[in-house]
């Protein structure tokens, strides 16, 4: 998870330097769509990990129309 959030710093300080581009707007959207979303599962994941003991699906799509698709397994 801590690799996530420095991928996630990194994306952010590539946003503000592409500030007002369309490229800086996609990068924007992706991290707010898929990185954040991927890390906040993972750290309610992390605080409560006795009721998570196997995760399926651990990303997905907030858009029902695009077909990709993360799916992971976790068994204790």
């Amino acid at each position: 998870m801590n690799f996530l959030k420095q991928v996630q710093n990194l994306l952010k300080q590539e946003v503000l330097q592409r500030k007002g581009r369309i490229s800086g707007y996609l990068l924007s959207q992706s991290n707010e769509i898929h990185l954040q979303t991927t890390i906040s599962r993972l750290e309610n994941i992390k605080q409560s990990p006795q009721q998570n003991s196997t995760l399926t699906n651990c990303a997905t799509s907030p858009d029902p129309n695009t077909s990709s698709t993360i799916v992971g397994q976790i068994e204790p």
